[in-house]
């Protein structure tokens, strides 16, 4: 069998020797420009310039603030006629001078405590007498010896059997 053939993908590397010459790369110089000066002071008094209109700018926007008060003109008026309150009415009737109104009723309840004028002691029980009331709609049975405490911690018992009668109305 044959010997197969020797590819090379890669040229081995030569000797050039002395024909190899340093290759200096050419570098353009930009031509050079002159810096340019700002003189200091023309650039603070325009930066103190441009403060001052963003300032002025800024109260403007911010702080601005405007009031108006409008007052109705009055008259006085005085017209003497009868009025009157009717509490079956639900709208204002003007030929009839009538307004609609409703009846009202106040009730005021107060209690008050009292400090005892002096101090005495006796063998005798205290008695005195309490109010009770039945919201229920039957009359309601106390036993003798039924128990009421008081705010004060105070205990009254009662001394005989009562009947309480039921609320008036209630059904």
């Amino acid at each position: 069998m044959p010997h197969p053939k020797k590819i090379l993908d890669i040229i081995p590397p030569k000797d050039f020797g002395d024909k190899i010459r340093a290759i200096t790369p050419k570098i353009q110089q930009k031509p050079k420009r002159k810096p340019i000066k700002i003189p200091v002071l023309k650039l603070s008094i325009v930066f103190i310039i441009l403060l001052l209109v963003g300032g002025v700018l800024t109260i403007h926007f911010v702080f601005q603030k405007a009031t108006i008060t409008v007052w109705p003109e009055t008259k006085e008026v005085s017209i003497t006629q009868r009025i009157v309150v009717a509490t079956e009415i639900e709208e204002i009737d003007i030929e009839e001078p009538q307004i609609p109104g409703v009846t009202l009723s106040i009730e005021k309840e107060a209690t008050q405590l009292f400090d005892a004028t002096g101090f005495k002691a006796s063998a005798i029980k205290s008695n005195g007498s309490i109010r009770v009331f039945n919201e229920r709609s039957v009359t309601q049975i106390l036993i003798v010896n039924t128990r009421f405490t008081s705010e004060d911690g105070f205990v009254f018992l009662t001394t005989k059997r009562i009947a309480i009668p039921a609320q008036k109305g209630s059904t």
